[in-house]
């Protein structure tokens, strides 16, 4: 089964995500320090999508993104979706590879289309 990880420092708001994801279908993880983000990966070959928090403790969204990039045991094409406060400009995103934003008030249909639509290419 997929699974998505979502990686944050706010365990109340990644728990009200994860519970909207399992409500689309999905298995979820989720972790709450972001140096732990590769050990999961590499652990479970079922993660098909990585969803971060903009900004964490020691490693923010972007850092984590990038180091997930610059790994070659991790996929490529891996959906890494970053959810804001404020759209970032475009440059900080494509330097990060990260696939998609969303804001953190994003409506429900918006996550699970984002979702869907990634799933899908990465599967």
């Amino acid at each position: 089964m997929s699974k998505i990880l979502l990686v944050g420092d706010d365990w109340a708001s990644l728990e009200r995500l994860g519970a909207v994801m399992e409500g689309f279908g999905y298995s979820i993880e989720i972790i709450l320090e972001s140096v732990d983000v590769e050990r999961a990966i590499e652990a479970d070959s079922n993660i098909s999508m990585v969803v971060l928090q903009e900004n964490m403790p020691v490693l923010n969204g972007y850092e984590v993104a990038d180091l997930l990039r610059g790994n070659p045991d991790v996929s490529p094409s891996l959906p890494i979706v970053l959810f804001v406060h404020e759209y970032p400009p475009y440059r900080k995103l494509e330097g990060a590879g990260i696939s998609e934003v969303l804001h953190v008030d994003a409506e429900l249909h918006d996550m699970q289309e984002c979702i869907i639509r990634h799933m899908e290419q990465y599967a």
